[in-house]
């Protein structure tokens, strides 16, 4: 196995736990990946993440979950950025909501919410919900309420990049047809070029983990259209002045960076300028 410079700047304790976590990270996502029946697969994102967690106690994530107010602060921002689109007569789908914090928090400023996920253990600290909340076991990892052209916005935050690229397409198509006429799906997956955001990082220079494909722009401007999206545009920012791109200008400098080496394209996409013009929220209007 080789080791990158970023699993030599780490101690000798995180080294073992990210030795650790990658044995068991890419021996799970090789299940999920060999795996051909979409149903069994949702089965197994539920199963191997559960099982994943439990063995690793001091994983990143598990320690940042118990930070109540990195908890907090991360709920905050996300009300902060999602306040443009919503209203008090918005019906909301959050898609991969975990715990639900979220949606609790954002039920006090739309007429109803709906939490997507794949666990049925989600919502045991939320027996007094809000009317207002609902759950909706996805027991394939892709299924949405049956509801057609009924949500005006769904949301999303870091999942894509977690389903098998074939579950992507039935995702986005399922988004699509919940989302009224005009409905909005907001959403961000880790950036291709920045890559990989999985363990891999520490090994290789494609995702191997649980990261089961991260994309470009034009990658999803093309997943987006085929689902039946009319328009997409990337939300970026600069000095906290929100920017609304056009696809196209991000799918371009894409093409222009993929001419380059994988170092050097990495170098470029996150000197400020790039990344800037290539990194953001999606949102795609139906």
């Amino acid at each position: 196995m080789k080791f990158k410079k970023e699993f030599d700047n780490l101690s000798k304790e995180q080294k073992g736990n990210i030795l650790k976590q990658y044995e068991l990270e890419v021996l799970y996502a090789d299940i999920i990946r060999q795996s051909s029946d979409p149903l069994e697969r949702g089965k197994l994102y539920y199963k191997l993440y559960d099982d994943f967690f439990k063995q690793l106690p001091n994983h990143p994530l598990v320690l940042r979950s118990k930070n109540k107010r990195a908890l907090e602060h991360r709920i905050n921002r996300t009300i902060q950025f999602l306040h443009p689109y919503i209203n008090a007569s918005t019906k909301f789908i959050e898609i991969g909501a975990g715990d639900c914090n979220l949606a609790v928090r954002l039920s006090n400023y739309v007429e109803e919410i709906v939490a997507v996920d794949v666990s049925e253990e989600i919502m045991l600290d939320y027996n007094n919900t809000p009317e207002n909340v609902k759950l909706h076991i996805s027991h394939d990892g892709t299924s949405l309420p049956s509801e057609t052209n009924y949500f005006n916005v769904a949301y999303s935050n870091q999942l894509l990049e977690h389903f098998h690229p074939e579950d992507v397409k039935k995702h986005l198509s399922n988004v699509n047809k919940v989302l009224c006429i005009n409905g909005c799906y907001l959403f961000q997956t880790p950036h291709k070029y920045f890559g990989p955001h999985d363990v891999s990082v520490y090994f290789h220079n494609k995702p191997i983990g649980f990261h089961l494909k991260e994309y470009c722009n034009y990658e999803l401007y093309f997943l987006l259209r085929e689902a039946g999206f009319r328009k997409i545009n990337l939300i970026t920012g600069i000095k906290k002045h929100r920017i609304l791109l056009p696809i196209i200008i991000p799918s371009l400098v894409e093409l222009l960076l993929a001419l380059f080496p994988f170092q050097i394209r990495k170098y470029l996409s996150l000197l400020t300028p790039i990344r800037k013009c290539i990194n953001g929220h999606i949102i795609a209007i139906k």
